[in-house]
């Protein structure tokens, strides 16, 4: 089967993703906060690529993906969930277990941004997991004495206004 005709691969975008995600930051490889700037971001990228190469599927089982990615890099996955502050600034104390939300939320963001990327397409209940995932890294860069980003705020935006 080509591929070709059905994916975007490494430089290709999506059309619909180039005509919905037009800042310049989606496709900057060195912005550690855009989806595939950071080491996470783009190790996840290029994982989903290979994925949808080797399966030749749209659609995709994000939580096993992400699960295997993890277990692969030997690290845990942490499903992003709802957080109070409070509690997430406790869980920010332990080194190791902010380490792993931080790549956690990162890989779960990238990884829809990837799947539009590559397929013009979102599960949504990705999308659901990933809005929930750049809001909760907002407050983790708040927590971590970050600035409020722009360019969180504007994914947030633009991917709750994605509709294909």
């Amino acid at each position: 089967m080509d591929l070709s005709k059905k994916f975007y691969f490494e430089d290709d975008f999506h059309p619909d993703f180039l005509e919905h995600f037009i800042a310049d930051f989606y496709y900057d490889e060195s912005d550690e906060e855009a989806p595939f700037g950071s080491d996470e971001g783009a190790d996840t990228l290029y994982e989903l690529e290979e994925h949808f190469k080797a399966t030749g599927e749209t659609s995709l089982d994000h939580e096993a993906f992400l699960e295997e990615l993890f277990a692969d890099w030997e690290l845990n996955y942490i499903k992003p969930k709802e957080t109070p502050f409070e509690e997430l600034e406790e869980l920010l104390k332990d080194d190791e277990i902010k380490i792993s939300i931080h790549q956690s939320l990162v890989a779960t963001f990238a990884c829809a941004f990837g799947q539009i990327k590559i397929t013009g397409a979102l599960n949504p209940a990705l999308k659901d997991i990933a809005l929930l995932a750049l809001k909760q890294f907002d407050v983790f860069m708040a927590l971590e004495d970050y600035e409020e980003s722009p360019t969180i705020q504007k994914m947030i935006g633009d991917l709750s206004e994605w509709k294909y």
